[in-house]
């Protein structure tokens, strides 16, 4: 059983190298073309005007800070003389909150006369993780009973108790909990400019293109937790090919992983720019709106291991038996994603052909999918809402952008 999971986290593993190595290709090849048309643009430019702006941004993603679970704490309290029981159970939140980064965004653009043409993109990755651990304390005796304590952490819409374990005051097994999220995306715009309205100081455009585009996502949830158990005759005498007088270790993973992979999506690109300057000051911003079609992924599977081994004093002898359950999931599908970008900026001239600005930028992805969730509501079998359920979100792209730009 060890080989079989050996072969599928190798599988796995060419996998990811796979679609790392595709990724650099389309980015090599992205940069050959950006160099061939600044090449190519330099030729045109004795004859128009040729506009070259490097744009890092610090951003974050807004839309996509996950609640993947709960730490509960279950508190229970006995009353021997007025005979009743109280319990009360609280939870608190495990999110995973997106993490903010650098991003860079580059434009190259060509005029003519009232026409124009250009390229432009951006790049962005981030991530986010949550791990720990929950203990359950030892119970207390009251002057009129006891007070029970049971912690523990709650995924995929169920609440998962601790297991007993022997070696715990509490008799209650630590539970130790991960979670983790990556999200990739990035553009590229081919588009055309048309002056609708021009005078010395200010202009506004007409954008037409095609704009490219990609997202991944990956997510991965789970806990682990050991169960031990000390050596009793009269129950494990029914376990076949038990060795007489070693105790019982068991360490239990749950753990989900899934991830949406969108294959290169195109779509058209219509929008406006403009600019206005008094003097060498200036305001300059854009909007545009797009749809971009093409193919995702799903992939996930959720496990459930019990790593059985019989153990001496705490601590593992030998390999007992090794238990593995697993609901896989696999889906490909067509999708449409509506994207609107909108920039304003406030720019300086150094001098005539260098100028230097500040401003923000907004890419929002509107109804996006991303990875699915898995769900296993109510007892601990597969029964209605168990399995893998599809997510979508608007996934909000917000940058500050210090932008230099250079004309020719």
């Amino acid at each position: 059983m060890k080989e079989g999971k050996e072969g599928k986290r190798r599988t796995g593993e060419k996998e990811i190298q796979k679609e790392r190595k595709v990724r650099k290709i389309f980015i090599i090849f992205g940069l050959v073309l950006m160099f061939v048309f600044i090449l190519v643009a330099l030729g045109f430019a004795r004859d128009g005007s040729l506009e070259i702006q490097i744009e890092p941004m610090w951003m974050d993603v807004y839309g996509y800070d996950e609640h993947v679970g709960d730490i509960f704490y279950y508190k229970e309290k006995w009353n021997a003389y007025t005979s009743t029981l109280e319990y009360d159970i609280t939870y608190e939140p495990i999110n995973l909150n997106m993490k903010d980064g650098l991003a860079l965004r580059a434009e190259l653009t060509y005029r003519k006369n009232q026409w124009g043409w250009g390229l432009s993109g951006w790049q962005f990755n981030t991530d986010a993780s949550e791990t720990g651990r929950v203990t359950t304390p030892l119970w207390q005796e009251t002057s009129t009973g006891y007070i029970y304590y049971e912690n523990g952490v709650r995924m995929w819409d169920h609440t998962i108790w601790p297991l007993w374990n022997d070696l715990e005051e509490s008799l209650c097994s630590p539970v130790d909990y991960f979670a983790e999220n990556k999200l990739g995306i990035w553009t590229a715009d081919v588009f055309g400019i048309r002056t609708l309205a021009e005078k010395p100081a200010s202009q506004i455009d007409f954008v037409f293109g095609a704009k490219l585009g990609s997202l991944n996502n990956e997510r991965r949830e789970g806990q682990e937790q050991r169960a031990y158990v000390y050596y009793d005759p009269e129950y494990f005498s029914e376990l076949p090919y038990w060795p007489e007088g070693y105790d019982w270790d068991n360490y239990v993973t749950l753990e989900s992983k899934s991830k949406a992979n969108y294959e290169i999506m195109l779509g058209p690109v219509l929008g406006f720019q403009g600019q206005a300057k008094y003097k060498r000051w200036g305001i300059e911003g854009f909007i545009n709106q797009s749809v971009l079609f093409g193919n995702v992924k799903y992939e996930g599977i959720w496990e459930d291991i019990d790593d059985i081994w019989y153990a001496e004093d705490g601590d593992p002898v030998g390999s007992y038996l090794i238990l593995y359950g697993s609901f896989p999931f696999a889906k490909e599908e067509k999708t449409a994603v509506p994207v609107t970008e909108l920039k304003l900026k406030v720019l300086y001239d150094i001098t005539d052909n260098i100028s230097l600005s500040f401003g923000s930028f907004l890419s929002i992805w509107w109804d996006a999918p991303v990875a699915p969730e898995f769900s296993l509501p109510g007892n601990w079998e597969a029964g209605g809402g168990t399995g893998w359920q599809l997510q979508k979100r608007t996934l909000e792209f917000k940058g500050l952008v210090v932008d230099l730009k250079i004309r020719l």
